[in-house]
């Protein structure tokens, strides 16, 4: 008994006609006696069929037709953002949008401090360059001078730290008896 039987012309007609349907191969591979799914995937390859992961069209996915809706309304978005909307995950939601780009959409800016991830907008257009990363000492400035405007009592309160520390390691710290305080 052989290990193998031969591929004819009527097998060739109905894989061709199996595959085109998009079902997974385990759903039908039974409809061929005497064949694995790996045969079945060789034969495939053999005869130029497109991989199985390629016959569903981008745009019939649920999550980028979620994305489309979220981003119809010309607000640019992170990444995050959408995933927030939508309630994908935003790995998920991040490689949808590589996909889909340039084709369908295009970067308008740039979000975050150290890292920078792009905010999205529907349409094909010009994308805004990703900024130059930032240099630790000029992050740490643009911060202080952000909270010296939005909260000045924690950078006096910080100084006032600093100021004691120094005069306790320099030995100029003059502490009061606090029974002389009390007369």
């Amino acid at each position: 008994m052989k290990a193998w039987t031969h591929w004819t012309e009527e097998d060739d007609a109905k894989l061709r006609e199996h595959w085109a349907n998009g079902i997974p191969v385990r759903k039908w591979f039974t409809n061929f006696p005497g064949r694995s799914q790996s045969s079945i995937f060789c034969r495939a390859h053999a005869l130029g069929l497109p991989a199985r992961n390629k016959t569903v069209q981008r745009d019939e996915c649920v999550t980028w037709r979620m994305i489309q809706r979220v981003l119809s309304d010309g607000v640019a978005r992170s990444a995050k953002e959408i995933s927030i909307l939508t309630g994908f995950h935003s790995a998920y939601i991040s490689l949808q949008l590589k996909r889909h780009y340039p084709e369908h959409l295009h970067i308008v800016g740039w979000v975050g401090h150290r890292m920078k991830m792009p905010r999205w907008i529907l349409g094909p257009g010009e994308d805004t360059p990703k900024p130059a990363p930032i240099s630790h000492s000029a992050a740490s400035a643009k911060w202080r001078k952000k909270i010296l405007n939005e909260r000045p009592e924690m950078i006096d309160a910080k100084n006032a730290r600093r100021r004691l520390r120094y005069a306790e390691r320099a030995g100029t710290l003059i502490r009061r008896d606090p029974a002389a305080a009390w007369i």
